[in-house]
């Protein structure tokens, strides 16, 4: 079965308006300075921005002073590094941008935290669904048994280029193993277990698949198709630790 990561839950509660660019809190500490708003309010202001209508201190002041929000309303984050510079509160960044100006500057942190966030979200949600589709139709399948075990033999042997999504997935974060690059990697792997059992055709074959697997083989193919992408996505699979 796939799992995923367990990441910090998110408050509901609004963070306080000084969670500038430059805050020394948790999200900073990931290279993330993450500042709430609400959602309806922000995509007020976008299609305002959009058709050039005036943008009022009051808009301003529902994006980023939710305290009087109904409970259901939702609160979305942007990452105000986006900014591209330090402001004391929200005050000093209206005070200095202006109400269009910090509209503009909250469109823009916002657009940047989703480019950075969407492939992983994407990544994670088609592995999910290939992970259903996996349980429900494929684990009794020998062929696919045969390439699983396949798999954790080259895992456990070579653990330095190759280990399971699953494992990647539940173990990964660090090293440059995100959802993305995951379903990347995890796409080359299954291709490479594939040619190695090209020639299995027969169920007595794939019993055996395990013992009769060509390690060297296995280790060109991991070294020539599998490393060089992992080095162009900077993945570190020594930082998956299971």
């Amino acid at each position: 079965a796939l799992c995923c990561r367990e990441e910090p839950a998110s408050s509901r509660t609004q963070p306080t308006p000084t969670a500038m660019a430059g805050d020394n809190g948790d999200a900073a500490a990931e290279g993330q300075d993450i500042f709430y708003v609400c959602k309806k309010s922000l995509e007020a202001l976008q299609e305002k921005l959009k058709k050039g209508d005036e943008i009022t201190q009051e808009l301003v002041n529902e994006l980023t002073f939710p305290e009087n929000l109904p409970d259901e309303e939702i609160m979305v984050p942007v990452d105000m590094r986006g900014v591209g510079e330090d402001f004391d509160d929200v005050e000093h960044m209206v005070e200095k941008l202006g109400p269009k100006g910090t509209a503009e500057a909250f469109e823009k942190c916002f657009a940047a935290l989703e480019a950075e966030r969407k492939p992983n979200a994407e990544a994670i949600a088609d592995m999910a669904l290939e992970n259903f589709v996996e349980m429900r139709d494929k684990t009794g399948d020998i062929r696919f048994q045969a390439l699983k075990r396949v798999e954790n033999k080259l895992e456990n042997l070579f653990p330095d280029k190759i280990r399971s999504r699953y494992a990647m997935v539940c173990y990964g974060g660090e090293g440059n193993v995100s959802y993305a690059n995951t379903k990347r990697i995890g796409i080359v792997q299954w291709e490479i277990l594939e040619e190695l059992c090209a020639d299995m055709k027969d169920e007595q074959a794939l019993a055996k698949a395990q013992e009769n697997i060509d390690l060297k083989k296995a280790e060109e193919l991991l070294d020539t198709r599998l490393l060089p992408l992992q080095r162009e996505l900077q993945i570190d699979l020594s930082t998956v630790k299971h």
